[in-house]
């Protein structure tokens, strides 16, 4: 069971959260601060043409996938 549940909340290349495990833990961030009458930030960066400078310094198993 253990397994199944870090899988559903895992990348299993990288071993990195996933979305389900940063929209659970959001979850909870966000309740916390309503219980205790704070209030959070959340910053999201978008790269432009990240992709491009993801694909140029890629490892080969990740090119692999």
């Amino acid at each position: 069971m253990r397994r199944l549940t870090y899988s559903a909340s895992h990348d299993m290349l990288t071993r990195l959260p996933n979305r389900v495990s940063f929209d659970q833990k959001l979850q909870k961030l966000l309740q916390s601060a309503a219980d205790e009458r704070q209030t959070d930030a959340l910053v999201f960066i978008d790269l432009d043409r990240f992709k491009a400078v993801n694909d140029s310094s890629a490892t080969p198993l990740a090119m692999l996938c």
